[in-house]
Formats: structure tokens, sequence, C-alpha cells
């Protein structure tokens, strides 16, 4: 043995002298406390070692410290690894597995380190180890516990978030309530639950938040959320409290349930049940009006007849005189004419609601029409002391209609106006050309409308008075007629009124008639020359009288007419790449849906696309202000013709179109 051995030795030796530092060290029951010789075997063992290991001293002396590692430590080299980390670095942790006499395994909080002498030369080691297996299981089962609650967290179906108690600041959540806002985690981790909560619903967020402070376990609430595109999510939370070791209320944990579709289900309900409700209420208004109707209807009808009979008793009880017997004849003949009109109202209103009325339709002159119709109302007026006025304009341009009918629309508004005017008012009647329309104004200083009545002033069932007290006859039918029989002449009518007492005004809107008829005009005889001859018109107008007027005038003298009733089938045609294109168009403006500066429009912008030549264009139509000119050359038609048309004037104008076009191009 060299010196440098036996020193060693020596000082080994020296480790289980009996002196008093090692005689503590020995009675160490807590710790495992041994010596370690550079070879890695053990050289002495306190009774904390014995307790712990479960080995004897004299068992375990000189036996490599490698035996109190596990199997697969040993094969791995880590007893020596361990050794040569104290003998490098002055000490080394030991937190591993180890094993005991009886093959128990125990894991071991200590540290191995290494003893030089005052060469700096190693002579051993000194291990300290303790037994930590509850606090190694406990933290497993703390690490295995976060596991779970991180795989329950992120898979849950349904939102799960984490978030500040103080501040609202969300401090985790899972994939699911990301898809639900459409945030990214990234985004939602730098936001607060006020943040993400809808506007009406924030203050009440704060609210429970506030309470979890004081001490409330949590809360389950419906909200509303914003999603990041703005919409609204609505869902149920459910929150808990989560607290410090001293009962603070640190966080809250919520999850987080969708129920838009639930929601969405619910409001579809509640209108459903609002709608059945109404809906209920109209039909029991409607039935209550049908009632008061039936009982106006016989007690208008009995009235004249009462009268009658009353007075046919009267002629038959012996010879009246002149005076008794002309009165007696006028009541009758005022009583029969009052139930003929009646009975021609109902009727009439039974034509219309089984679409048997029909119209006798030919080129109407409302000046006249109008003027007709005061002359059968002026004797009432005359009678109650009511002026009659017009404002007639004979340049308001023509209409198509049955004259007959429309003499019953202005009659049925003036014997209205005249009816509910008192002694000393006044009635008007005025007509003029209010583009695209011929516009007819029955304006009187009487009774005035309810304004809860206005929307109903036109109903069949509907009466502004409809007691027994009223202070007027008749059935309450005939503005319904009015509105109706407007209707089927392609025009409108309206109401208006300040209210009760400050007067009424009826507005019947008509169509303008396309081409100008005079009683004394013909189409050109077949013998005659056809100007038209050969030529391929496109007429667009969603009027059907119109269209039908338009396409005969030009069919009449000589042009073959394909007519349309909406701009969509006009472009059908005119951009069918496979069939041959018209010579001319000719476009009404005013039209539902796309209007004739759409489909010019969109035909010119097809045509240069293409390279095609601009098909000649003309716009018929209503409008005759210089302004509406300019719009339409802008838009793109090359004429401008303001209905009512001469027949002859708008041949002439498609001719001069075409012959302007085709002369262009050569």
């Amino acid at each position: 043995m060299n010196k440098s051995a036996e020193r060693r030795a020596e000082e080994v030796s020296e480790w289980n002298d009996g002196s008093l530092f090692c005689q503590m060290v020995g009675n160490i029951t807590d710790y495992a406390i041994f010596a370690i010789d550079p070879e890695g075997r053990i050289r002495n063992w306190n009774k904390g070692a014995v307790s712990l290991f479960g080995y004897g001293e004299k068992e375990i002396i000189g036996k490599p410290a490698a035996i109190l590692f596990t199997p697969e430590d040993q094969r791995q080299g880590a007893p020596e690894r361990e050794l040569k980390t104290a003998a490098d670095t002055g000490r080394a942790s030991d937190r591993r597995w180890h094993l005991r006499k009886d093959g128990s395994r125990f894991w071991t909080s200590g540290a191995v380190s290494s003893l030089k002498d005052e060469a700096g030369n190693l002579v051993g080691y000194v291990k300290v180890a303790r037994d930590a297996t509850g606090s190694k299981q406990a933290a497993e089962a703390l690490t295995e516990s976060e596991s779970n609650f991180r795989s329950v967290f992120e898979l849950a179906g349904t939102g799960m978030a984490q978030a500040d108690a103080r501040t609202g600041r969300l401090l985790r959540v899972n994939r699911k309530f990301c898809e639900m806002l459409g945030y990214s985690e990234e985004k939602l981790l730098a936001m607060t639950v006020q943040e993400l909560t809808h506007p009406e619903d924030q203050e009440r967020t704060l609210a429970l938040f506030q309470q979890m402070l004081r001490g409330e376990n949590g809360f389950d609430i419906e909200k509303r959320y914003v999603r990041e595109d703005g919409s609204v999510l609505w869902a149920r939370v459910n929150a808990v409290a989560l607290r410090d070791k001293e009962g603070n209320t640190v966080r809250s944990s919520a999850s987080i349930q969708d129920i838009s579709r639930r929601k969405q289900m619910e409001a579809e309900l509640e209108e459903a049940l609002k709608r059945e409700q109404l809906m209920r209420s109209e039909s029991e208004d409607i039935s209550r009006s049908k009632d008061e109707f039936i009982a106006m209807i016989s007690h208008e009808l009995r009235s004249p007849l009462n009268a009658i009979l009353g007075w046919t008793r009267i002629l038959r009880q012996g010879r009246p005189d002149d005076e008794l017997y002309n009165r007696a004849t006028e009541i009758i003949e005022r009583g029969a004419r009052m139930q003929s009109q009646l009975i021609e109202d109902l009727l009439d209103t039974a034509r219309i609601v089984s679409g048997k009325l029909r119209l006798e339709v030919r080129p109407v002159n409302l000046v006249t029409v109008i003027e007709k119709a005061i002359d059968v109302v002026r004797p009432a007026a005359d009678a109650k002391g009511v002026t009659l006025e017009t404002r007639l304009d004979p340049d308001a341009g023509q209409i198509t209609g049955d004259p007959d009918r429309l003499q019953q629309v202005i009659w049925n508004l003036l014997s209205n106006a005249v009816k509910f005017t008192k002694e000393g008012g006044r009635v008007e009647a005025g007509l003029e050309r209010v583009d695209p329309y011929v516009q007819i104004a029955i304006r009187d200083t009487g009774r005035g409308i309810k304004p809860e009545f206005l929307p109903y002033v036109f109903e069949r069932y509907h009466q502004a008075d409809a007691s027994g007290a009223r202070r007027t006859s008749g059935l309450g039918l005939g503005l319904s007629l009015v509105r109706q029989l407007v209707e089927l002449h392609g025009g409108g009518v309206a109401a208006e009124s300040e209210g009760e007492g400050k007067g009424a005004t009826f507005i019947v809107k008509l169509p303008v008639r396309a081409v100008y008829t005079a009683e004394t005009e013909r189409a050109p005889a077949a013998s005659q020359t056809k100007p038209l001859a050969g030529v391929w018109a496109i007429v667009v107008d969603d009027e059907a009288n119109a269209r039908e007027l338009i396409a005969s005038v030009l069919e009449s003298y000589g042009a073959r007419v394909t007519a349309v009733g909406s701009a969509q089938e006009a472009l059908d045609l005119l951009t069918d790449d496979a069939a041959p294109r018209p010579d001319v168009l000719v476009s009404d403006l005013a039209m539902p849906g796309e209007d004739g500066y759409s489909l010019i429009s969109k035909m010119r912008e097809w045509e240069r696309a293409r390279g095609a030549d601009a098909l000649p264009a003309i716009a018929l139509t209503a409008f005759g202000r210089p302004e509406d000119r300019t719009r339409t050359l802008y838009a793109g038609f090359q004429m401008h013709v303001t209905k009512p048309v001469e027949p002859a004037e708008l041949a002439v104008v498609v001719r001069s179109l075409i012959t302007r076009e085709w002369r262009s191009k050569q």
C-alpha cells in the first residue's frame, strides 16, 4: 500500500474512532448519514441509515453504496454519476428512488458532499438522506390531479374560463370558449369578462363579481357575450368562487353553455304567439264589424222601405190633393233610388271580391268625368249650403280606363265630402299632372278623420262611427269600392287629415296613358305605306294596358313587336349571344324592382364588353321635366318621349332614330 492509500485509510478509520462528533452523527435517527470512500464503498452507518435502509452497521460497512440504488439506476450508472458530480462540484443532489434491504422502494430527499484533505485531495463522500416518499406521492397526486383537471378543462364540451375576481381579467380559457366567441386564446387572455359582455348585461355581471368578493359562492345566470365579429351569443354561465387559505376570493371559474339557439326559438315562439294573438284580435274585430255591418244593412234597407210602404198606404186611403200626391211620389222615388244605390254598392263589392267585375277600358278625358260627377253631387251641395269648387288642368294627360267606373269613384269621394261638410263649408275637386301620374284630389273643410282611423278608412268592414247613433246614412262601402276600382285601373288612393274638425283630402293617382288617342283618330289603312315595315321592336312596360297599346300602335305602322313586362325579361332577350338583335328598344322608366335606367345601363355595358353596336333605344315615360330628359339621355337612351304620345309621332320617332343610327354606321 502506498502512502496516499495508507493516509486515506487512516482518515476513514478516524470516522469510526468514537469521537464526540462521530457519536453525535451516529445517534441521529431522522436522517441517514453515512460515509463513502473514493472507491464508492460504505465506511460508516448511523442509526438513521439503519432505520431508513434496514441494514445493520456490520452488514453494510464495506459494501458498495450502489446496492442502495434501484436496478434501473444501477444499469444507467446513476451511483457513479452522483459521486463524480460531488467530486467535481463539491455537492450532488440526491432525489431518487432507493432500495431498502427488504427490496421495498422509497423516495429520498438528500445530498452527497465530497470530503477533501488539506492538500485538496479527495478522501471520500458524506451522504445525507431522508424518506420523502409521502411528499413525492403527494406531488405526483397533485400533478395527476392537475393533469386531469387540464384534460377536463381543455376537452370539455362547454366553454370553460377562469378570471381574476377583482379585475375580471381572463386567466385561463379552453378551446371551446375560444370557438364560441371567435377569438384566439392569446386575444382572450388579454381581455376582461366585461369587455366580452354585451353592454346591456355589463352592470349585472359586475354586481355578481362584487357579490363573490363579499363572500357569495357564485352565480348561475343567462347573459349575452359579443363575439369578435360583433354578433351576439346567448350563454348560460355557472360560476364558482375560488378562495385562498384565508378564505378570500381570488378568482372565479365558470362553465359557459351556448344557448343562442334556444333563445332564438323562444323569441320565435313569442313572436308567433303575438301574431296569433293579433290575428285572433283582428278576427274578433272583423267578426264584430261584420255583425255591425249586417245590422247596419238591415237598418239602411228598412228605412227607405218603411217610407215607401208608409206613403203607399197613404195614397191608397183615398184621392189625395196634388200637394200630398207630389210629396208622396217624391219620397217614394227618393227611397227607391236610395235602395237601388245600396243594392248596387253591395253587388259591386261582391263582384270585386269574386273577381267578376269587368272594366270597359278606353281613352278617358278626366276633366269630362269629374265635371259629370260634380253635376250629380251639386244639388245635394246646394241644399246643404256647401260650395263646390274645381281646379282642373285640361293638359294633365290622358288615361286609359272605364269612364263610368271612374265617375263612380269621383262621385263617391265628392258625395262623402259633401255629406261630412257642414253648411258654409267648401269642397274642391282638383286635377293635375304629377309625374308619372295624373292626380285627382278631393279636399273638404268638413269633419275630418281621427288619426287612429286613417289606416282603416278604405277597409270594407270599418267605419269611423258604427254606433247606433250615426249621424249619416249609408253602408260604408263607398271608400272600399273607391280603392278597389282605382287599383283595377293600375292606380292608388290615399287619405290625409290633420284630425277631427280639420277636413280631409283624398288623392287618386292614375297612370298616364302611353299613347294619346283622339276620338277621330284612326290607324293607317292597310293600303297605306307602312313606315315601320320590317322593323323589329322590343317594348318594355310593367303596366299591361300600356304595353298592349304601344305594341298595337307600332304594329299598326308595320312593325313586328315583342312586348315584355319587366327589365329582366328584356335583358334576357337583348343579351342573348345566340339570338338576332332587334332594331329598336322602347322602354318605360318607372317599373317596380329593376327600372328602365338599370335596363339601359346593363345593356350598354354588355354591348361595350362585346364591341357591339349601340341598339337604338327610346324612353317612353310619364316623367316630362327637363332634368328627367337629361338623366334619360345620360343613362344611355337616344330619345326621350313623354307620355302620352301621338301614335303617328311615335312611329316617326322610331323610324327617324333607326335611320339616324343606320346612317351613322355608313
